[in-house]
């Protein structure tokens, strides 16, 4: 499949939980079998079509992964893409458990995985979590607007105490690292932490509420 060569890691203990990991950047198209033979099916074609794709990457009622890998596509094809346009961001926080990720979309899509390898997909705008959600978005994109996208393959997951931001945009990823305590008072860093936080709590409340019963 096209744009194959990007690292894959594994950080939690299950096959399913690192498949939901290895999603959620957007940067491992054949991960994504299951769209092959959907709407998006341009993406994924070996026969490139600049029109179908970007037709694809630029409707802004398609999902923010799908129009993230038509943008990667193109990107690879040497076509022109629109700078810092921003798609989702995935938060990584290290903890004694394992590895925590919070991944948010433009879209209102919402994965989480909690360091056990236990995982948390909510595939609507939900209201109560749509405040941390453009909390956390829009701190990412302040941090896009002063870094430069990503010329490397994705790194291995973060170590303690660092916790890393990966936002997905139409240009590529934007990534930033740091040790905790001075991401907390750090300007850009800390209003992501506290969406992050708060981001989390919801999700988890949601979660709660409409498990099997």
């Amino acid at each position: 499949m096209i744009g194959a060569g990007t690292n894959e890691y594994e950080p939690y203990p299950t096959e399913m939980a690192n498949y939901f990991y290895s999603l959620l950047f957007c940067d491992i198209p054949e991960n994504f079998w299951g769209w092959v033979e959907s709407p998006a099916k341009p993406v994924f074609d070996p026969t490139f079509s600049e029109r179908a794709i970007r037709a694809i990457a630029e409707d802004k009622d398609g999902e923010s992964r799908i129009r993230a890998l038509a943008y990667r596509r193109l990107r690879l094809e040497g076509c022109a893409v629109p700078q810092r346009l921003l798609l989702g961001v995935v938060v990584e926080t290290p903890l004694p458990r394992g590895l925590d990720t919070l991944a948010a979309y433009a879209d209102g899509r919402i994965r989480y995985i909690h360091g056990s390898g236990k995982e948390v997909a909510v595939e609507k705008d939900v209201a109560s979590m749509r405040g941390p959600r453009k909390a956390l978005l829009s701190g990412a994109q302040d941090v896009v607007d002063e870094l430069t996208p990503l010329q490397e393959l994705r790194a291995p997951p973060p170590k303690a105490p660092n916790v890393r931001v990966t936002s997905v945009a139409s240009d590529g990823l934007y990534v930033g690292e740091a040790n905790l305590e001075e991401l907390t008072r750090d300007p850009l860093g800390g209003p992501i932490l506290r969406a992050t936080s708060d981001l989390m709590t919801a999700v988890i409340e949601y979660a709660k509420a409409n498990a099997p019963r």
